[in-house]
């Protein structure tokens, strides 16, 4: 039976412990309150208005297969991913 971890919140920090807890063997489902990385250091282009909020910002679904970490709803709504990781 594989070790598992469970890492609380999509921004930065919960991103890459899911990253790093991954590399290090772990299968890891990452549970955050929105869908996507607001990727802050750009968000001063968004209140200038030269830059839409959308473009500051990756969706954590597409990033999951990347990170290979599952990707859950806060809310317990829905799995973004469902991997199957060799």
């Amino acid at each position: 039976m594989a070790k598992r971890a469970l890492v609380l919140g999509g921004g930065f920090a919960g991103l890459e412990a899911a990253i790093q807890l991954r590399k290090s063997g772990l299968e890891v489902t990452l549970v955050s309150n929105r869908s996507f990385l607001f990727i802050y250091p750009t968000s001063i282009w968004v209140a200038t208005g030269e830059v839409p909020f959308k473009e500051v910002c990756l969706d954590l679904p597409d990033l999951a297969p990347y990170a290979r970490v599952e990707v859950v709803d806060a809310h317990g709504r829905k799995a973004w991913t469902n991997p199957v990781w060799p």
